[in-house]
């Protein structure tokens, strides 16, 4: 997530640090819309994780 090979996973409060102009709320929505989509997945509650089983899916808009 984020293009850091290391791990394909964030907290909600590391995904806002690597945004600090968007508000917590900009963050917030994005990440709903990629988790309705099923583009992302929540762990242990905060924790955002890439779906990979989706990625051949993906489109770029």
């Amino acid at each position: 997530m984020l293009n850091v090979p290391e791990r394909d996973y964030r907290t909600f409060e590391e995904m806002c640090s690597f945004f600090p102009k968007d508000e917590p709320s900009t963050v917030r929505n994005a990440l709903t819309e990629l988790k309705d989509e099923k583009y992302v997945i929540i762990i242990h509650g905060n924790t955002y994780a890439v779906n990979k089983l989706r990625i051949p899916n993906m489109k770029l808009r």
